[in-house]
């Protein structure tokens, strides 16, 4: 039972906070320093059939950063990383995940999707249902400061 509720009773997190600056990445005439923090992320939201999504906005804050400092996404997997903002999108699970960066009003908001590509049917129904075929994803965000 206890096993049971530790699991249901996962939450969001943000970790390790690191600064790099080997040799220090110049946007203007001043020089930026960049900073990476990790989101474990499982809160994923279906947004139709095979779409789910996730934002990051309010993890992003509760590292004391804004998303107007985000300039790219990786995902964390087994040790290695693999970049899928801004450039492109990752194959993973079955899917591909992607991220975005977008205003509306006077807010930003960074959210992750997770659009299942293998929608393979079994006895003429689909594998996942509209859930994710993970629990939860590591994300590196990568941060001017």
């Amino acid at each position: 039972m206890i096993i049971l509720i530790s699991i249901s009773c996962k939450k969001d997190s943000v970790n390790s906070v690191t600064h790099i600056c080997n040799p220090c990445i110049t946007d203007t005439h001043s020089v930026s320093h960049q900073q990476a923090i990790y989101i474990t992320d499982s809160n994923w939201v279906g947004q139709g059939l095979h779409v789910q999504k996730s934002d990051l906005t309010e993890l992003i804050k509760e590292a004391g950063a804004t998303v107007d400092q985000v300039y790219a996404l990786e995902l964390v997997d087994e040790g290695m990383e693999f970049q899928f903002f801004p450039c492109c999108m990752v194959s993973y699970h079955g899917g591909q995940l992607s991220g975005s960066v977008y205003t509306t009003g006077n807010e930003k908001t960074c959210t992750l999707t997770f659009t299942e590509t293998d929608q393979v049917m079994h006895n003429g129904e689909f594998p996942n249902r509209g859930i994710t075929p993970f629990q939860s994803i590591v994300v590196k965000v990568w941060l001017w400061k």
